[in-house]
């Protein structure tokens, strides 16, 4: 995924047995809480701000815990998302909805509430030995020279229930992969 102005868009997809990722290929995310903390984490208070104030009134995060949440982020270098008390069908429409573009303004507020409900799912969670985690994605950034996060690699579908050492496991490998990818492209 790449920031493209105020959003977010999906601009490589590739899967393994979930077929539905191919559809996702293009996809643009509105750039606002809870979407987007990986990408916002290293940025300057002023984006954070800018960011901070596309949050619905009827966002259940204050500005101060999403700021929380960004320093998460920094300190583990990754990101996770659990599975939600959301229907992921319903904020998968939302997101093509809003991708084709082609909503009206009532609709469009709709799809930024269902977004908005999504937000439980990204608190910081502290990954304990020996227990296991309902994981939704992993995620984490790709930098440039100048340190500005530029991609963000996201692994999806992973096992329910997931070890905490097996979450940690595949954290570690993304990383290195997007280590390898913010290498290559600064060469």
């Amino acid at each position: 995924m790449a920031v493209i102005s105020d959003q977010l868009a999906v601009i490589v997809a590739a899967a393994g047995t979930a077929a539905d990722q191919d559809e996702r290929l293009g996809e643009r995310i509105p750039l606002m809480p809870p979407m987007g903390e990986l990408c916002l984490a290293w940025e300057d208070p002023k984006t954070i701000d800018r960011w901070l104030s596309r949050a619905l009134p009827s966002d259940e995060c204050t500005p101060d815990e999403y700021r929380a949440r960004l320093e998460a982020v920094r300190e583990r270098g990754w990101s996770i998302t659990m599975r939600g008390g959301y229907r992921d069908e319903q904020v998968y429409e939302a997101l093509r909805e809003y991708s084709a573009g082609t909503y009206t303004p009532a609709q469009e507020r709709e799809i930024r509430e269902i977004i908005s409900r999504t937000s439980n799912s990204y608190a910081p969670v502290q990954l304990e030995e020996g227990r296991t985690y309902d994981v939704d994605s992993l995620l984490a950034p790709v930098f440039d020279a100048a340190g500005k996060v530029r991609l963000v690699l996201r692994i999806a579908n992973l096992p329910r229930n997931a070890e905490a050492s097996r979450i940690q496991a595949l954290a570690q490998e993304l990383l290195a992969a997007a280590q390898a990818i913010g290498a290559v492209a600064d060469s």
